[in-house]
């Protein structure tokens, strides 16, 4: 029964942030074309607003909305993690029946949008520039 669990437990463990969706909320000038948005997520706003969508063990999804100057980039639960938040405040704030808000993020491969061709590169690029 040990042997069976131990490996459930692993898998559970390392890909609990595996994120699934990034959707990017784009002001309204950002959507009029495609330069206007690359140029948005090029050096984007302290306020920029991220939604990612992080999959559990069992497929649920739960979206989390994140500022991008909130993320961090950094290497946890043996290289899975390579973003991260602090969420001791907005743990602070929430009802306990709520459960605590995701402060990992699983990010790996490359995106494949059809318009939005390396927009997430860009944030990323901001986000390990703030990091160092």
């Amino acid at each position: 029964m040990v042997s069976g669990t131990v490996p459930l437990l692993t898998v559970a463990y390392i890909s609990s942030p595996f994120v699934a969706n990034i959707h990017l909320r784009l002001p309204a000038f950002a959507r009029y074309s495609r330069d206007l948005l690359i140029r948005y997520s090029q050096s984007p706003p302290k306020d920029a607003k991220l939604e990612i969508t992080t999959m559990n063990f069992i497929g649920k999804p739960r979206v989390s909305l994140v500022k991008a100057a909130e993320l961090n980039a950094v290497r946890e639960r043996f290289g899975m993690v390579n973003y991260a938040r602090d969420t001791k405040e907005i743990n602070s704030k929430r009802p306990w029946w709520m459960g605590r808000a995701v402060r990992q993020f699983g990010v790996h491969g490359g995106t494949h949008l059809k318009d939005g061709s390396g927009i997430w590169e860009n944030i990323a690029r901001n986000i390990a520039k703030r990091s160092i």
